[in-house]
């Protein structure tokens, strides 16, 4: 009869939601049944925290709670958390978008990271983090969730890219919106590069002035005494300004001449290019002043 006695404490101390929802619990190293089971009830999956010692304790299961992160449901009965809770936890599915700067992505990957080295550890790597969905173990270093996305980028892109096509590609990634406007962006700014003109790329400057409250301002100063000030110094900025996905790679690689040196977007994010700086400045007139 004890299964019996189970199955029913179980379904009064679970947290009896009908919708399907995630739920993400913590579960730290060293941390008492107590303070788990408080945590399941401040997440609404469980009602009762002395139910729930009643179960454990009957169960035989009280000791077997493994550290990690959880995503678990309000749908789900007691019993089956505590079976999620006892193996252990699963690899973590995280995607990286494309254009992201290092600090965005530790900041995303921080809750899944076993230490907090991502930055120092990544510090000439900008650009090589490959965009893309990974899977991590609930172990994971810094070191080794680095590894795992250069290495992706080595299968996927390969090793002879040199820094001038990364950088490029990587403004082409912030500074277009689809695909079939890439080659042609990437054309205007190797263009304006090899003629030495200022590439006047905004978000070379976002890429100086982000905080993790804003990684990318609209407001730009465009008299920002940087490196990467690209309206003030001529040539590329020191380095990418984040990290490129395969598109704007193979655009930075594969860029498409044209006739023009300028482009803009405007409100709707369609893209206007120009031949001529009167041609751009009648557009500037045109979409960009309110």
């Amino acid at each position: 009869m004890k299964w019996l006695f189970l199955i029913i404490l179980s379904t009064f101390v679970s947290g009896g939601s009908a919708g399907i929802d995630r739920r993400v619990l913590v579960i730290e190293p060293n941390e008492s049944v107590q303070e788990i089971l408080g945590s399941l009830q401040t997440l609404g999956l469980i009602r009762s925290i002395n139910l729930a010692k009643v179960y454990l304790k009957f169960s035989g299961e009280m000791a077997s709670l493994k550290p990690g992160i959880y995503y678990l449901s309000s749908s789900q009965k007691f019993s089956e958390i505590i079976k999620t809770l006892s193996r252990g936890p699963s690899d973590v599915k995280v995607t990286i978008p494309e254009g992201w700067r290092r600090e965005q992505i530790a900041e995303y990957l921080s809750p899944y990271l076993t230490d907090k080295y991502f930055l120092p550890y990544s510090a000439s790597l900008e650009g090589k983090l490959f965009p893309d969905t990974y899977f991590i173990p609930p172990t994971t270093t810094s070191a080794q969730v680095i590894r795992m996305m250069v290495d992706n980028f080595d299968k996927k892109v390969g090793k002879t890219v040199n820094a001038d096509t990364l950088i490029i590609a990587s403004l082409v990634e912030r500074e277009s919106r689809i695909d079939n406007e890439r080659g042609i962006i990437a054309g205007i700014l190797w263009k304006r590069y090899r003629n030495n003109w200022a590439l006047q790329v905004d978000a070379t400057l976002q890429y100086v002035q982000g905080r993790s409250s804003d990684w990318w301002p609209k407001n730009v100063n465009t008299r920002l005494p940087s490196a990467y000030n690209t309206y003030t110094h001529v040539g590329l900025p020191p380095g990418p300004i984040g990290n490129p996905g395969l598109a704007s790679i193979r655009a930075a690689l594969e860029p498409i001449e044209s006739p023009y040196w300028y482009y803009l977007h405007d409100g709707k994010g369609i893209v206007h290019f120009a031949k001529t700086l009167e041609e751009h400045n009648l557009s500037v007139d045109k979409y960009l002043s309110n």
